[in-house]
């Protein structure tokens, strides 16, 4: 049985294997911190931010997702224009430029 490509693990392993770096979020229920908060505190940039079994797009303050994700509490986040900046490497910019031409 393989996993899905939205699965933490796959796209998690992706982006590791190509540079990225990974921040973790932290989770401080009853009051979690939603994607829907995430898209409210970050309105300008590209994102990938993971939840315990999925993955979501932000772009702009807006999420792209499958379904109404809005309301789960993702546990880490990638800023795509951020390590674009950062990188000298031109293998992850490479990487980052086709990952955003997917989402824009």
């Amino acid at each position: 049985m393989y996993d899905m490509q939205s699965a933490n693990r796959v796209w998690g392993q992706f982006l590791k294997l190509k540079g990225f770096k990974k921040f973790q979020i932290p989770d401080t229920c009853p009051d979690c911190y939603t994607i829907r908060d995430f898209c409210y505190d970050y309105p300008i940039g590209t994102y990938i931010l993971g939840t315990g079994e999925h993955v979501v797009c932000i772009k702009n303050g807006d999420y792209f997702d499958s379904w109404d994700s809005g309301h789960t509490t993702p546990e880490m986040v990638t800023e795509l224009k951020k390590i674009m900046a950062e990188t000298k490497d031109e293998k992850v910019r490479s990487s980052i430029s086709e990952l955003l031409g997917y989402i824009q």
